[in-house]
This record gives structure tokens, C-alpha cells and sequence, in this order.
């Protein structure tokens, strides 16, 4: 079954006279009757009654008429929908957020007002490959290579967290090896902060007592807040701590900071919407806008 025949099948179930819709149709009548004949040996039934050289629709085929006409009708608006559809997707920028998440929805929201027509799509997923960039971090202490269509969007330094109870909240920085028995509050294994705190540890060569992971900010701030463990805290990602229940310590040995990078998905073409908020991001942080 073809979509022409039931374009020409409507029309005449609606003309229920074959010369009058073969001129609507602009077809030779030959051609419409051969083409209704066709459609009824495909669906093994007669959609019309013959009386004489007249035509009268029957019970099958008014059903194939409340079927075939409303769908008619959504396919002809297909092209329009589907062009939208096109349009909004060419709009939509996926970023895969593994740090900085706090920074991330500050550059949506100033590029969204830029730029009203963008969308956006945001998930955590370390294993996700659907995304147009990837903002994540490496430590940012020695030489520093990014791999390929990796940028720098900002460097920040990493304190050291306490709870305002903690016996070190009164002094102002402070070596890990001094902290190797405090419980520490950290990422899962799998996440860019994870791996930082691993570099940190290993440097100071202390084997850490992690007493919680999670992959959420937010908890891990109310966690240090309760007095459940020190954490290591990155400067603009976090923001300020409420210093009535969180000391931030500048760590000395080893002194740690870390690079916040935006990368291409190396599997994907670039749009031009991922492309220009690529740009807006960079010039962002180049002309001194780090703090959400």
C-alpha cells in the first residue's frame, strides 16, 4: 500500500464519484480506477459497492476512511514538525558537567539570556557519550599538557575544609600530613575530584580514611557543616563557606590547584549553537568572571 493510493482513495470515498475526483486529482479516471482497484486487492476487501457506472463507499471502506484521513492529514504537517524539530535540536547544547556544576548553570543562564532560542540538555555521567562538551578538571600544579581539543577555562586553588568545631579551624593553612587521620568527605572513585584527592594523598603518602562518597556538592558542604569529616575544597566551584560552620585552610604541603577545562566530544560534530557557547565560555573566564 502506498501513500499516493490512499491520498486518491479519500478523495474519491469523499466524491464517492470517480470523474469528479479524477479532476480534483488531475489523473485520467483510468489511472484513479486502476489505482482504488489495486488498494482493494492489498487490503483483500471491497471499499465500494459498484451500481452501474456509480460508487458507493461501504462499511470497509468508511473504516479505512476514519483511519486513513486524520493520519493523511498528520503526514502533510510532517515536513513543518519535523523542520521545528530540526531547528530546536540545532539549539540544544548538551554539556556533561563531572565538576564545577555551580559554575556551569551560572554560564547557561548568562548565555541563555544572550541568546533566548538556545536549550540546553546537562547530565554528570562520567560514562555518558552524549554530549557536545565535557566540563572537567586536571590538577593544575607542574607542566600542564591538555589533550587535544581540551581548554583551560580557569585554574582555582583547592583548600582544605574543616568544620568550625575542628581543633585546626582556628589556623590558616595547614599540611595534609597533619589531617592523615581526620574521616575525609570525597567524590566516587570514578569522578576528576576523586582522582585529584588520589594525586594529593599520594604526594603526602598517607592512606586517607574515607568516611562518605557522593557525587553531590551540596551534601558533602552539609556533611563538613555536621562536623563529619575534613574535604578538600575547590575556590570558585563551591564558592565561600558559611564560616560559622565551615574553616577554609590554604594547604601548604602539598599545595594543590586545579585546572577546570571544556572539551569537544571528539565523536561528534560540532553545531554552531556548541560552537559559540564554546567561545562565550572562554571569554567568559578570560575577562576575569569566575565567582557564580
Amino acid at each position: 500500500m502506498e501513500l499516493l493510493q490512499l491520498q486518491y482513495f479519500v478523495v474519491t470515498a469523499k466524491e464517492q464519484n470517480m470523474t469528479r475526483a479524477a479532476e480534483l486529482l488531475h489523473i485520467a479516471q483510468p489511472a484513479l480506477s486502476q489505482s482504488v482497484k489495486r488498494l482493494e486487492e492489498e487490503m483483500g476487501v471491497r471499499l465500494f459497492d459498484r451500481i452501474g457506472k456509480r460508487i458507493r463507499l461501504n462499511d470497509a471502506g468508511r473504516e479505512l476512511l476514519r483511519t486513513a484521513e486524520p493520519m493523511l492529514a498528520t503526514l502533510s504537517t510532517m515536513p513543518e514538525t519535523l523542520q521545528a524539530i530540526a531547528a530546536e535540536e540545532a539549539q540544544t547544547i548538551s554539556l556533561n558537567v563531572l565538576v564545577a556544576s555551580r559554575i556551569a548553570t551560572r554560564l547557561m543562564i548568562d548565555y541563555k539570556a544572550e541568546h533566548p532560542e538556545s536549550n540546553f540538555k546537562m547530565d554528570r555521567n562520567v560514562d555518558s557519550l552524549d554530549w557536545d562538551l565535557r566540563i572537567s578538571a586536571v590538577a593544575g600544579q607542574g607542566a600542564i599538557r591538555l589533550a587535544a581539543g581540551t581548554q583551560k577555562l580557569m585554574e582555582e586553588e583547592i583548600y582544605l575544609a574543616v568544620p568550625a568545631a575542628s581543633r585546626f579551624a582556628d589556623r590558616e593553612e595547614i599540611t595534609l600530613q597533619e589531617v592523615r587521620n581526620e574521616p575525609f568527605l570525597t567524590f566516587p572513585v570514578n569522578m576528576p575530584y576523586h582522582n585529584l584527592c588520589n594525586r594529593m594523598w599520594g604526594e603526602s603518602g598517607i592512606s586517607p580514611r574515607v568516611s562518605l562518597e557522593s557525587d553531590n556538592p551540596q551534601s558533602l558542604k552539609d556533611l563538613l557543616a555536621a562536623g563529619m569529616g575534613v574535604a578538600f575544597w575547590p575556590q570558585f566551584s563551591w564558592g565561600e563557606a558559611d564560616e560559622s560552620q565551615i574553616h577554609l585552610l590554604h594547604l601548604i604541603k602539598p599545595k594543590a590547584s586545579r585546572i577546570v577545562t571544556v572539551t569537544q566530544n571528539p565523536k561528534r560534530r560540532i553545531s554552531k549553537a556548541a560552537e559559540d557557547f564554546l567561545r562565550f565560555s572562554i571569554a567568559y573566564f578570560e575577562n576575569g568572571r569566575k565567582q557564580p
